[in-house]
């Protein structure tokens, strides 16, 4: 941009280049922006006092929240000089690198979202450390009680027999025993047989009991009968009783055979 003399009127020209005018250009394009900038100038140094007077007041307020000694200024130092020294501190290097795990911020996390569980299981905790000594008296108490109570004489002794009890023998056993116990034809004499009924077993019992018993008077007096003793004893009630049954067992047993009972069909044969 240059200027020059208008000898005619006396007054200078301003002669624009192309680099003035696009300037211009500009700044007649930013002519709001401009206006606005200034009214907010205005605006501010029309309020100018007021302002003031609102820096003023919080210079004031901090003035009195200081006191007039500066006691809260003189606390608030002192609590950021703890608050550098807390976190320039190894310990808390160490949980800033331990938070930066993602499973240990998981756990704090789930541990903070238990935090009214975890107080509540310090407050049992805190009870039942206070009621320590009534608990130990209750206990003691029980002690004597049972100092005081009389041991039945077959105690010692269940006792001793399960210390000589072959445990492995025992399992080996049951090992064997329950294929055996659960196998069809066991389970068929148990449920479909009169074998073990009640009648069956007092007339076994009472067969094996009088078996005993003349095997005992047999060895005790060695006796011998031959024929004319054989005759002799068929006059005895009970021998004859014995016979009559005898004789019934195997009628009835013949008529099974007769029959023939219903044998399973993959018995050796």
């Amino acid at each position: 941009m240059s200027s020059a003399l208008d000898h005619a009127n006396g007054t200078s020209s301003v002669m624009l280049d192309a680099a003035s005018i696009a300037g211009l250009k500009r700044l007649a394009a930013r002519a709001d922006d401009l206006l606005a900038l200034l009214d907010l100038i205005g605006s501010g140094i029309a309020r100018g006092p007021e302002i003031a007077d609102n820096v003023n007041g919080l210079v004031q307020l901090a003035r009195s929240a200081g006191g007039l000694q500066g006691e809260k200024l003189t606390e608030i130092t002192k609590s950021l000089a703890q608050l550098r020294e807390l976190v320039t501190s190894d310990s808390f290097n160490e949980l800033a690198v331990a938070l930066q795990d993602p499973t240990t911020g998981e756990n704090l996390v789930k541990l903070l979202a238990r935090s009214g569980d975890l107080a509540a299981l310090v407050n049992l905790l805190d009870a039942f450390l206070k009621r320590g000594p009534e608990f130990a008296d209750n206990i003691n108490g029980l002690v004597a009680m049972a100092r005081g109570l009389k041991v039945p004489e077959q105690v010692p002794a269940l006792f001793d027999a399960l210390q000589k009890l072959d445990y492995v023998g025992l399992v080996s056993l049951t090992n064997t025993l329950y294929p055996i116990l659960a196998s069809p034809q066991v389970q068929t004499l148990l449920t479909r047989t009169d074998i073990l009924g009640e009648g069956t077993l007092a007339l076994v019992n009472a067969a094996a009991q009088s078996a005993l018993d003349a095997q005992a008077e047999q060895t005790r007096t060695d006796a011998r009968t031959g024929p004319i003793g054989v005759l002799r004893g068929l006059g005895d009630p009970d021998v004859q009783r014995t016979i009559a049954f005898a004789l019934d067992l195997a009628k009835r047993f013949g008529a099974k055979l007769r029959t023939g009972p219903a044998l399973p069909n993959d018995l050796p044969g």
